[in-house]
């Protein structure tokens, strides 16, 4: 498991045994519904709304008052992001194929102004990293970015793809945890 790693690291959970999960839910997807772009509860992300008050919430009952660092893998990133648009404070943000959605973009640039430490973000090769491609194309585009635009630092993992960036030796490798410990 992916965050035992991070304890064998040195890193510190928000609660030992068990991590933030979100449901995976993807009412962003298909489509961009209309409504207002800064509205995540009127704009076809009530999911993903839903999901990261759950994380603002779960961040405040075993973190209370304090910055902590995320990472989330795929769409969770966007739930990330709205997490940070509520008010979560966070020092480092680690986005782990996430999909980079013009709808938001919005939420992209407040969570760059607001993180006190860095945003890194990790994508694969783009043919082995078909989910990205899969959300960048029902957001309306084909041959969209694979760099987060708003991240810190990008990393292109050679050889990997959507999951297998969610990796202890990545992370390793590419000083990730010695950043989140800071």
């Amino acid at each position: 498991m992916f965050a035992g790693s991070l304890v064998t690291h040195g890193l510190e959970l928000a609660h030992p045994t068990e991590p933030f999960r979100w449901t995976g839910a993807l009412s962003g997807v298909p489509t961009i519904a209309e409504g207002d772009p800064h509205d995540p509860l009127d704009n076809g992300k009530i999911d993903w709304a839903v999901e990261a008050l759950h994380l603002t919430q779960y961040v405040k009952l075993y973190c209370p008052g304090q910055e902590v660092s995320i990472i989330a893998h795929s769409h969770g990133g966007q739930v990330a992001i709205l997490a940070v648009s509520y008010g979560l404070k966070v020092r480092h943000h680690v986005t782990v194929s996430t999909p980079i959605r013009r709808d938001m973009q919005f939420y992209r640039q407040l969570t760059r102004r607001v993180i006190s430490g860095q945003w890194l973000h990790l994508r694969g090769d783009w043919w082995k990293d078909w989910m990205l491609k899969l959300g960048e194309l029902f957001d309306g585009h084909v041959g969209g970015k694979m760099d987060m635009p708003e991240a810190h630092k990008n990393f292109h993992v050679k050889g990997h793809g959507h999951s297998s960036l969610l990796d202890a030796d990545v992370f390793h490798d590419l000083g990730i945890f010695d950043v989140l410990k800071t």
